[in-house]
């Protein structure tokens, strides 16, 4: 400033100061779990367990607006959900939050298959988010409460009463085919015998005891047969267990020598 002021002219001085960012929105999405409210990032996978089959149980997550800016969202599901119908979540949820507050999103799952798998979805207008969404991927098991049996070989499921074909096998020589015996029930273990019959061109070594299996287990219960000539062989296996649907669970091992 230029004044007449001959003791100082000019008269300088600075105006400094700092500047605010821009208000913006800023989402955050958390579950309860263990008591412990887990962050649920954008993109992420939440492993929600073990459910019983066409039971519902529900999923709350709360969705935050942490920044400050009002925070627009509109809830839906990417693509179709696996193993489970769209839910129909219960209650009304907000177009927007203020800063500071929040909302819960409760997601019920029925599940109907042994796996599955769905996607929330969350558009907002948080500049952080890439993509339309905010979305993650809830996924989980499903059994029924009890025992529930399933038999395996080379990882293909074995249906009750039906014929199982192996290949190979020699006349008086020995052979072993080997089953994974699972428990896909929850909360109870599967105490199981098993017992051989009707063997046909063939004889078979003693039959082993089963273990008692936990919910979610396995045991390789090994069937060691040996054809009497070359020709055609079968023989039946029951595993008689305290699965209260499938309590005696019977199929046929047959081939050739």
């Amino acid at each position: 400033m230029v004044t007449n002021d001959s003791g100082e002219n000019p008269t300088n001085w600075t105006v400094s100061g700092t500047a605010d960012a821009a208000a913006t929105p800023k989402m955050r999405v958390t579950r309860r779990i263990g008591g412990i409210a887990a962050t649920i990032p954008d993109g992420s996978s939440d492993s929600c367990g073990q459910l019983t089959l066409l039971i519902t149980q529900s999923f709350s997550y709360t969705i935050l607006n942490i920044g400050s800016a009002p925070l627009n969202i509109v809830r839906s599901y990417n693509g179709s959900p696996s193993g489970m119908s769209v839910p129909q979540s219960p209650g009304t949820f907000p177009s927007s939050l203020t800063p500071g507050s929040s909302t819960v999103w409760s997601i019920p799952i029925t599940a109907s298959a042994s796996l599955w798998q769905i996607t929330p979805a969350i558009a907002c207008n948080d500049p952080s988010v890439i993509g339309p969404n905010y979305d993650w991927t809830m996924s989980g098991t499903a059994g029924l409460t009890g025992a529930e049996i399933g038999v395996q070989r080379n990882g293909v499921d074995i249906v009750m009463a039906s014929v199982d074909t192996v290949s190979g096998g020699t006349a008086g020589s020995a052979a072993t085919v080997t089953y994974r015996i699972r428990n896909d029930g929850i909360g109870a273990n599967l105490v199981s015998t098993v017992a051989y019959s009707n063997a046909a061109n063939c004889s078979t070594a003693s039959a082993p005891s089963i273990p008692s299996i936990t919910s979610g287990s396995t045991h390789d219960l090994a069937v060691q047969i040996t054809p009497s000539s070359n020709a055609a062989w079968s023989v039946d296996v029951t595993i008689t267990s305290n699965d209260s649907s499938d309590g005696q669970f019977t199929w046929r091992i047959a081939g050739t020598a």
